[in-house]
């Protein structure tokens, strides 16, 4: 064996299991296991490919929840600037299965809300949603206090999820480390 994928079968390979003839190989690739109907109600989370999917679901009328809808006002070109329209909540990408359920648990109330401010020059972002704002907060208390709406004052929380590196700490919690976005 030249390499660990020398004796892989063709379709297990982008360019001769996808690129080419893949209505032919789909079978050897894809087993279908449930059925979605557009009356189904489905939840989007997950990395920028997520993006994707959500907007082909969208554009296929399907039901999608959306907890945190655009305002009004707010022109339909800025949503995705500001973090609407990509997923069914505010929550920017989420890139590892423990990430969203630490965020949901924290979305939820089953676990305490820490906001974890990271400064980008003079305006602080949300390190759970460093995405959302893109000029940032003017303070730490006006990032809290965006984050405690986003949680609703009435009945269960509405998720504000995030992208986060994939660091677990001692307590089992992903913790958070700046870097540019």
């Amino acid at each position: 064996m030249l390499h660990p994928y020398a004796d892989l079968p063709p379709e297990r390979f982008w360019r001769t299991g996808v690129a080419q003839d893949w209505q032919s190989t789909l079978d050897a690739v894809y087993k279908k296991r449930f059925s979605i109907h557009p009356s189904d109600v489905i939840v989007t989370a997950g990395s920028c490919f997520a993006q994707h999917i959500t907007r082909e679901l969208k554009q296929h009328s399907f039901a999608l929840l959306d907890l945190e809808p655009a305002p009004e006002g707010l022109p339909v070109d800025q949503h995705e600037r500001y973090g609407y329209s990509l997923y069914s909540a505010r929550y920017g990408n989420i890139y590892t299965p423990k990430q969203l359920v630490q965020l949901t648990a924290e979305a939820f109330g089953r676990r305490p809300m820490r906001v974890l401010p990271w400064q980008r020059g003079d305006h602080w972002v949300d390190a759970l949603r460093p995405s959302i704002e893109p000029d940032g907060f003017g303070s730490i208390a006006e990032l809290t206090a965006h984050r405690q709406l986003d949680r609703g004052a009435d009945g269960p929380p509405s998720p504000s999820f995030g992208l986060c590196p994939r660091m677990s700490g001692a307590d089992g919690c992903i913790h958070l480390h700046p870097r540019s976005h």
